[in-house]
C-alpha cells in the first residue's frame, strides 16, 4: 500500500495516525509501533483502519492502475517508434 502511495512504511503509519486521531503524530508512539510491526508483524489498529478505508474508496487501487498504464506506455512507445522508423529505412 505504500508503494502504491510512493511513500515509506513509516510515513504510511504516519498519514494512517493522523486519519486516525486527527493531530500529528507523536514520534515515540509511532517510532514504537512501526517497531512492533518489523518484529512482530503486529499492524496497529489505526494503520488496518486507513487500508480498509483506503481500499473500500477505490482511490489507491486506480491510482495504482494509472501508474502501471503510463509505465507501459513509456515503455512500449519509444519501441513502436524504433521499429516503425527501423521498417521505413530498411523497405526504403
Amino acid at each position: 500500500m505504500a508503494d502504491a502511495l510512493e511513500m515509506s512504511e513509516f510515513d504510511f503509519f504516519c498519514r494512517a495516525w493522523r486519519e486516525w486521531h486527527g493531530q500529528e503524530p507523536g514520534r515515540a508512539v509511532v517510532d514504537k509501533d512501526f517497531g512492533d510491526y518489523l518484529d512482530h508483524g503486529t499492524v496497529p489498529f489505526y494503520v488496518v483502519d486507513y487500508v480498509r478505508k483506503s481500499l473500500s474508496d477505490g482511490s489507491i487501487v486506480s491510482r495504482e492502475k494509472n501508474t502501471r498504464i503510463r509505465a507501459q506506455f513509456i515503455y512500449y512507445v519509444p519501441l513502436l517508434i524504433s521499429f516503425i522508423l527501423f521498417m521505413y529505412f530498411l523497405l526504403t
